[in-house]
């Protein structure tokens, strides 16, 4: 009895075994189906993701060309902006026989009441050209100035001739300078500043707040334009000048080819069409090679 129920426990175990390892086994199985499939998700998750970081990249590519492309063409835009505001200093500075530097900072204040670089170009244009009619012939828009202000901030008529020939000298901005600082001298209202302003140039009464004492507002402008990098020294004027020239002799160049090919192909264009003109032998030839083709076609469309 007791081998028999030693056999008995001893079956037992070995069907408790073969039970666990049945459980284990398919605990294992159950594992590595899910490992199997967590390795392939993330696999799928893997490829994913490094072709969404490959199709960014190429996308990233793409928009930094196109980005340096557009910037290359904004930057030759923005030369050849500076190259005709260069021009137009120039010009302007001319007119007002000044600097380009010293233009530059009375222009950027007087573009505070309304007048840009043109105008005032032509302002102080004017008003020289009432100085140098004043010492030359004694006559113009300045006689007032003279009469009511220089005679008697200067002790005479001699002292007020002496007083234009200096201001013939300066600048336009600088004569201009002394012009309000001898009316303000003089105690004049500011109904008599306005006018003789505006005998010596239009518009010109627009810039006498910036010439008030002693042209402190152009003064303040200017520095701050200078201190901002706003200012284009000579050197900038210079090299904007040959951008400008090389720009122009570039299109002149281009121009010319385009002349040159159009002068070229013309007389072939006229010789074609006197043949169709007149029926000769190649127009018909031609023609008839035309005719030829389209028949050729319409074979292969069939």
């Amino acid at each position: 009895m007791t081998s028999h129920l030693r056999g008995f426990f001893i079956g037992e175990e070995n069907m408790a075994g073969n039970d666990i390892l049945s459980r284990i086994q398919v605990l294992l199985d159950a594992d590595t189906a899910n490992f199997s499939e967590g390795m392939q998700k993330a696999k799928g998750e893997s490829k994913s993701t490094f072709e969404s970081i490959r199709e960014n990249a190429n996308k990233m590519g793409t928009a930094v060309v196109a980005g340096s492309v557009a910037a290359v063409g904004a930057l030759i835009a923005m030369a050849d902006a500076q190259a005709q505001q260069a021009q137009q200093i120039e010009i302007a500075a001319y007119k007002a026989q000044a600097s380009t530097t010293e233009f530059q900072k009375n222009s950027i204040a007087a573009r505070q009441v309304g007048i840009e670089t043109e105008q005032l170009g032509d302002i102080y244009k004017d008003f020289n050209e009432k100085v140098g009619e004043m010492i030359t012939a004694g006559s113009g828009g300045m006689v007032d100035w003279m009469e009511q202000v220089a005679v008697k901030t200067e002790g005479g008529a001699d002292g007020a001739m002496r007083l234009a020939k200096e201001m013939a000298t300066l600048s336009g901005p600088a004569a201009m300078g002394v012009y309000v600082a001898k009316m303000e001298e003089a105690n004049l209202s500011l109904d008599q500043q306005n006018f003789l302003m505006e005998s010596m140039a239009s518009e010109s009464q627009m810039l006498l707040p910036l010439y008030r004492d002693n042209a402190e507002q152009v003064r303040l402008w200017g520095d701050a334009a200078e201190r901002t990098g706003m200012i284009l020294d000579e050197q900038g004027i210079q090299k904007a000048a040959e951008f400008r020239v090389q720009s122009e002799l570039l299109k002149m160049q281009l121009e010319g080819a385009k002349t040159q090919l159009v002068q070229a192909v013309i007389p072939a264009f006229v010789d074609i069409a006197d043949a169709f003109n007149t029926g000769d032998k190649e127009a018909r030839a031609m023609a008839d090679g035309g005719e030829v083709l389209a028949n050729i076609l319409r074979g292969v469309a069939a």
